[in-house]
């Protein structure tokens, strides 16, 4: 596989993307893709002999509304059934995770004051690396 870019070196969408790499995706498909495309980026130093800067640090999505939390359940389930091992967080786990952050406004736009968000993990499902790094 080539990435191909326009205009200079870096410049296109390799250069400005989010650098997470992930598989927590819905469609089955999708979600065996990219978990062996994670896998692939495990070695990918290694077999280049060159510093990708890829950090396997986990991702934490999270949900404060019920339909926001069932979306996240749909896919962790999607995940589950394709061998990938979410985790689901209730309101205290991700305040254990995550103590500084303060979900009060996001809440009462649901319409909630409480028991606060609650979330998804996968890890160390989601790395980050620096693309541009095996372009430059």
């Amino acid at each position: 596989m080539a990435v191909l870019e326009k205009g200079y070196l870096g410049g296109g969408n390799t250069g400005r993307n989010t650098t997470i790499i992930r598989s927590n995706y819905m469609a089955p498909g999708n979600t065996l893709f990219y978990e062996k495309s994670m896998q692939l980026w495990e070695g990918l130093s290694q077999d280049l002999n060159f510093n990708v800067m890829f950090s396997q640090r986990g991702q934490l999505n999270l949900g404060h509304c019920d339909g926001q939390m069932a979306a996240l359940a749909r896919r962790g389930n999607t995940m589950r059934v394709n061998g990938i091992d979410p985790e689901l967080l209730g309101a205290a786990e991700v305040q254990q995770i995550a103590p500084r952050l303060d979900f009060s406004r996001s809440m009462a736009r649901c319409g909630r004051a409480g028991p606060g968000s609650r979330g998804t993990t996968q890890s160390p499902g989601a790395t980050r690396a620096r693309p541009t790094a095996t372009a430059e």
